[in-house]
């Protein structure tokens, strides 16, 4: 997934991989990927959007290690996302708000 979907050399950012949990009803585990230093999160977490367009990888999702509460106020984010999508709202998250722009202009809809 890295090189193919990434185009990351995973010898250069990866010490260990595993699974978490146990497996249910034929559901995909989680992976714990292990990353050697701090610049390696942000280049693999930036280019992690870019696995969508891939067709392996379309339903990967990469998101970084969160506490409880980090991982409570990111539901709750979506959540509201959501929510405006399905009122019609062209919304995205940006710096842990919801926001969309209009008229050039960053409008705040949502802040947790």
């Amino acid at each position: 997934m890295l090189g193919r979907g990434l185009k990351l050399k995973a010898s250069n950012h990866v010490v260990s991989v595993s699974r978490m949990g146990k497996p249910r009803d034929g559901r995909p585990r989680l992976l714990k990927v292990q990353l050697r230093s701090v610049e390696g999160k942000g280049e693999v977490l930036k280019r992690a959007k870019n696995l969508k367009q891939n067709e392996d990888f379309g339903k990967v999702f990469i998101v970084p290690d969160l506490t409880k509460n980090q991982q409570k106020v990111d539901k709750d984010l979506r959540d509201k996302l959501k929510e405006f999508r399905s009122k019609g709202e062209q919304a995205s998250i940006r710096g842990g708000k919801v926001i969309k722009n209009e008229e050039g202009k960053q409008v705040v809809l949502y802040r947790p």
